[in-house]
């Protein structure tokens, strides 16, 4: 924590704005670094509100992006555009592959946000059906137990190259003809990158946290199971049990 604290004090930073914390020891991180302005939104900071200097009143039922960017204007930043975007140098696209391929992203950092992998292999080997489609299951090597064993029983698939860099898997994701994922992090680099592209939620809510004025992406969820919601510490995804293959394939077609 120190180690980080100092490296970053150096920079010397004038002004820290706070958009999303998990681990509450960002939070006298922050507050360590020596800057005039801590910038936040109110009321859900763990109980530490009182280490920034700037908390805006945000509305919470808005898009984490359009919440994000309030920020930014709080400090005079002037936003262009609400949108995300991923661009690719020339150098780094890949050439077209034959076929149509889709791939699949059953991993996720919190176990709660994933689909089941027995989900995952039905939908594989209906969209393998179609002798053009190609099937590529993408993942980090943490996740390689996973994508070996929906690999395994998905005929003719593929897996992903291990440990890719941030924009050799954009490269990769920016092959594909649909990237089908649990919320999570490549879902909404194939936004960024205008693919077509279906993500699965529950409990998470993607009128809050889902594809925010993306006409490719599409978002199928379902509403949480129980009350209260359990979130990190649920052993099984509930939630995301209502969510079919057959709908999902549906939403392929």
């Amino acid at each position: 924590f120190f180690f980080f604290q100092k490296k970053l004090y150096q920079e010397r930073f004038d002004t820290v704005l706070l958009f999303h914390a998990s681990d509450r020891l960002i939070f006298p991180l922050c507050a360590l670094l020596g800057a005039k302005k801590i910038v936040g939104s109110k009321g859900i900071n763990k109980g530490l509100d009182s280490l920034f200097t700037d908390l805006l009143q945000i509305d919470p039922k808005k898009h984490e992006i359009v919440r994000r960017l309030q920020m930014v204007e709080h400090i005079g930043g002037k936003i262009t555009t609400s949108t995300l975007s991923f661009y690719l140098q020339p150098n780094e696209f890949l050439p077209p592959r034959e076929g149509r391929w889709i791939a699949l992203h059953p991993g996720a950092k919190d176990s709660f946000k994933r689909w089941p992998a027995s989900h995952f292999i039905e939908l594989g080997k209906a969209l393998s059906k179609n002798t053009s489609t190609r099937i590529l299951i993408t993942g980090t090597q943490e996740e390689r137990s996973l994508m070996e064993q929906i690999q395994k029983e998905i005929p003719y698939s593929e897996i992903s190259p291990p440990d890719l860099s941030l924009r050799s898997f954009a490269a990769l994701l920016y092959q594909m003809d649909l990237i089908i994922s649990n919320d999570t992090g490549p879902f909404h680099l194939a936004c960024a990158l205008k693919k077509p592209a279906i993500a699965l939620y529950s409990p998470t809510d993607p009128l809050l946290c889902g594809p925010y004025l993306v006409p490719t992406a599409l978002a199928i969820s379902a509403a949480p199971s129980c009350t209260p919601c359990l979130k990190r510490s649920c052993p099984y995804p509930f939630c995301l049990l209502q969510i079919g293959p057959e709908q999902v394939l549906k939403s392929c077609q």
